[in-house]
């Protein structure tokens, strides 16, 4: 994992895989973004998911290469701290867009109505119910379970008995009861070890947990870290239909600016399309913006963004980025299945798919 002091800075932002860049080139209707020069210039702060990582090369894409240009926006990009913080700061006005966990947000919007019993809840944690998402960055959710390959674990039924270090809150961590149930493991036969994320390789390398909750996306810098190759089990092989992240606003954001948030999501899903098709281009376009962050070489960057390309995949005859309603009510019904959200939250409160052109 990479320290957060590495990224708490702003960052102000203006073919091997050929099958797939067609098939997006034609999702999102688009070579060329139409021109959005006449529209009045628009300043955003948009955070992140978690820190700055190479799967957010979407962002920098779209930088470089002039999309929120073409647009006529100036987007200033903070790293993120999760959904729960992220929905903090949207709702605080310090930010107009975020990335936020598709699962964790119908969780926070479910424990704002009446009769939702969160077995994880405390009396400070209210929830969150005064946002929408407004496009989907990642079809399947990309959390995974990491453990050294000599461990011998290799499926979530090889946990048993086992510890495994993990970052309290989000999707990762409340859904892995259903990684088991689907991976025919019993979560209570396994230890989870809180901790926090900057500990979580020191944790495995040293043997002082089993296998670590991570992204896999992060696989590249775990095994730096700890020296040795992984064993990966994907949330995604298990849980087909946990979603990734979504981006969300406040409904007063979305309602006073329409236009301002379809713009940017034209030029960031471009930036998307490009970052699932060329994902080693992708990952030297992010590298040569963050070449300060110590964990990170180029190669490390170029593995990270093709090991998540395939995560960016469109719904068959939909844009990039498409909020589809068959995908999400299977996304909120796994949710409701295992508690973790509420039976009577209605899609249409919280899902602006108009925005995705």
């Amino acid at each position: 994992m990479i320290s957060h002091d590495a990224r708490r800075r702003r960052l102000l932002i203006g073919a091997s895989l050929a099958p797939l860049a067609a098939a997006l080139g034609a999702c999102t209707g688009r070579g060329e973004a139409a021109s959005s020069g006449d529209a009045p210039h628009a300043e955003l702060t948009v955070l992140t998911g978690f820190e700055i990582q190479p799967w957010d090369a979407m962002l920098d894409i779209a930088a470089e290469r002039g999309y929120f240009d073409e647009e006529n926006l100036s987007v200033t990009v903070q790293p993120g701290l999760g959904t729960g913080r992220n929905l903090q700061q949207l709702a605080a006005g310090t930010a107009q867009l975020a990335q936020l966990d598709t699962m964790s947000a119908f969780t926070e919007y479910s424990k704002t109505l009446t009769g939702f019993q969160y077995q994880q809840r405390d009396e400070t944690d209210q929830g969150y119910d005064n946002f929408v998402l407004v496009s989907l960055l990642h079809r399947s959710l990309m959390a995974a379970i990491v453990a050294k390959a000599s461990s011998g674990i290799e499926r979530p039924r090889d946990l048993h008995a086992k510890s495994v270090g993990v970052i309290p809150g989000g999707a990762p961590f409340t859904l892995f009861r259903g990684l088991g149930v689907a991976g025919r493991m019993n979560p209570d036969d396994v230890q989870l070890v809180p901790a926090e994320g900057s500990l979580l390789n020191d944790m495995l390398r040293t043997g002082q947990v089993d296998a670590t909750v991570s992204f896999v996306g992060e696989i590249p810098t775990i095994e730096q870290a700890i020296g040795e190759p992984v064993s990966v089990i994907r949330y995604a092989d298990y849980m087909a239909d946990a979603l990734g992240s979504s981006w969300g606003a406040t409904r007063e954001f979305v309602d006073a600016n329409p236009d301002v948030v379809r713009r940017f999501n034209r030029a960031v899903l471009r930036g998307l399309a490009v970052a699932a098709a060329d994902p080693r281009e992708a990952g030297r376009i992010w590298y040569r913006r963050h070449r300060d962050l110590q964990d990170w070489t180029e190669e490390l960057a170029i593995r990270s963004c093709e090991l998540v390309a395939g995560y960016f995949q469109p719904v068959a005859g939909k844009p990039l980025g498409y909020l589809d309603d068959t995908l999400l009510a299977r996304g909120l019904a796994l949710l409701v299945s295992l508690g973790q959200a509420h039976e009577a939250l209605q899609l249409s409160t919280i899902v602006r798919p108009e925005f995705v052109e």
